[in-house]
């Protein structure tokens, strides 16, 4: 099949400043792409101008970005209004047998279920109305613009949450749930089961993530007694970094804990692998991509509740949902590591690009083709 990915916002924007990356190749829908092609597709990946990366890049598929309309109202880190994105699929509709695009209120999917709505799928993450302008244009969008527009557009939900959000709004919502697919050929677990003394986290430096949490619960646990030795690993960058050194020298943690600043997934992975629990702490955040990536590493995850993928690694024991972890839970891992391991490699093939991008197009001929 010729496939559209139509994905405006590739990088999640911080106080609305979108970053600048020399590449984009590790960002979630350019994994999936990726597995769109392994699965025999011929894929074009459009996207907001303001993502281009600064360097050129070659990938096994076609990737064309759209310069932002009227940016002050229409925020590009928002809801960016993509310049000739109308024509470019009216022009190319005899090449395109399918457009799967990013989120219900985008204005790339209104242009594409115009323009083309018989070869839509939305790919849906959003589980709640937005929060800018005290929730009134996302309300509008989904009680106005969406029922007018996109009442007949097929709609297959990222997470339970997001199903459970959308559901009330557009009666072609699919009870299939499909993730981020991560990387199967960078993201492997390990080849023998024997991971070593350490935690990660992988996140940006910023508030919300609460780092700060995590790393005073560790400081915790590695007082018990048989705990001293374990490690953990902190990988991203963000402005909190040198608070964050700060509160790790205050608890006298330094020699446990490790700030390793930004790595690219090839050099992560590795360490991910060896690890006996991704941790997570956030205070906001959807479907968080390190999430799938770490299970299909074959390494659990110990989270709150906040990530809507939380119930899922609950339901299928790929780690531990507790909105106040601790000590307890990290000593649960390091004693019962192997079970929550085997059932993140059980469940590994669901996760990857290749397995989430084949679900896709299943649903798609199966619940939705006409």
């Amino acid at each position: 099949m010729k496939i559209v990915l139509l994905n405006l916002i590739l990088h999640t924007a911080e106080k609305g400043v979108i970053p600048k990356h020399d590449t984009n190749r590790d960002c979630m829908i350019y994994n999936m792409a990726r597995g769109f092609v392994a699965n025999g597709h011929e894929v074009t990946l459009l996207a907001s101008e303001e993502f281009r990366p600064a360097l050129s890049e070659v990938n096994p598929f076609k990737v064309m970005y759209f310069p932002s309309r009227a940016k002050a109202v229409f925020k590009p880190h928002l809801l960016p209004f993509p310049k000739g994105l109308y024509s470019y699929l009216k022009r190319n509709a005899g090449e395109i047998d399918l457009i799967i695009s990013s989120e219900v209120f985008s204005i790339g999917s209104l242009v594409a279920a115009v323009a083309l709505p018989k070869r839509l799928l939305i790919w849906h993450e959003l589980s709640c109305h937005q929060k800018f302008m005290h929730h009134i244009p996302s309300k509008v969008w989904y009680n106005i613009v969406a029922k007018i527009f996109l009442n007949k557009i097929p709609v297959v939900c990222r997470s339970e949450r997001a199903r459970a959000f959308l559901s009330p709004y557009l009666p072609s919502v699919s009870k299939e749930i499909v993730d981020h697919g991560a990387n199967s050929e960078i993201f492997k677990p390990l080849t023998h089961n024997t991971p070593e003394k350490r935690f990660i986290v992988i996140s940006q430096l910023i508030g919300r993530k609460r780092v700060d949490r995590i790393i005073k619960k560790f400081a915790d646990f590695i007082k018990t007694p048989g705990y001293n030795d374990y490690t953990l690993d902190i990988i991203g960058r963000g402005p909190q970094q040198e608070e964050l050194r700060q509160l790790i020298d205050s608890l006298g943690a330094s020699g446990n804990i490790i700030l390793r600043g930004f790595l690219s997934h090839d050099k992560l992975a590795p360490l991910s692998a060896k690890s006996l629990a991704l941790l997570v702490f956030t205070e906001q955040d959807l479907n968080m991509v390190s999430i799938p990536e770490s299970i299909v590493n074959g390494t659990p995850v110990i989270t709150n509740s906040v990530p809507t993928t939380s119930s899922f690694i609950a339901e299928n024991g790929l780690g531990i949902v507790n909105d106040d972890w601790g000590t307890p839970e990290l000593i649960e891992m390091a004693t019962n590591y192997d079970r929550y391991h085997a059932r993140c490699i059980a469940l590994r093939d669901t996760l990857t690009e290749k397995g989430c991008a084949k679900k896709l197009v299943d649903i798609w001929k199966c619940d939705f083709l006409q």
